[in-house]
């Protein structure tokens, strides 16, 4: 932590997995343990639960969980990483924080289903189709939001 602490201030989103979390808190309480680094200056933590999905905190507003979607677990590698992948497409994108890490949640779950860090994953549309199918009102929010974006930034996203 004594190595991180002059960069935290400078990080809009901390994205550990509960593990790491709490290893390099040392709190056991997951909220606590993101509060820690809300003090240091961290702008928001997004830390993923594996199966339980992943869990938004920020300062001023209570702690938020975003469920996970329904898989059958072939490989994890690659999981958090995903997840950080699509949160971060989802927040660039102008989604609501709980929409991109819902976003995230999809790509962790797709990953998840083969071997390797990229399994499961071809495209945007496909990460799509799955919160259509668990979220669809999330989802229509979420399609309305990318469809805004591609519109100001005069570029199509494969959707």
């Amino acid at each position: 932590m004594a190595m991180l602490a002059p960069l935290l201030p400078m990080v809009d989103w901390f994205m550990p997995n509960d593990l790491q979390l709490r290893g390099l808190t040392g709190c056991d309480d997951l909220v606590d343990a993101a509060g820690a680094l809300l003090a240091r200056g961290v702008g928001g933590v997004a830390v993923t639960v594996g199966e339980h999905g992943a869990l938004l905190v920020r300062p001023g507003t209570g702690p938020v969980t975003v469920p996970a979607f329904p898989t059958t677990v072939v490989d994890t590698t690659g999981c958090g990483d995903s997840f950080n992948a699509g949160m971060i497409t989802g927040v660039l994108a102008g989604c609501a924080v709980e929409d991109a890490a819902l976003i995230g949640c999809a790509c962790g779950a797709l990953v998840a289903t083969g071997l390797g860090s990229d399994a499961g994953i071809d495209d945007l549309s496909g990460v799509l189709a799955l919160i259509d199918t668990h979220h669809p009102d999330v989802a229509d929010r979420i399609h309305r939001t990318l469809d805004q974006h591609t519109a100001r930034a005069g570029v199509a996203l494969e959707s």
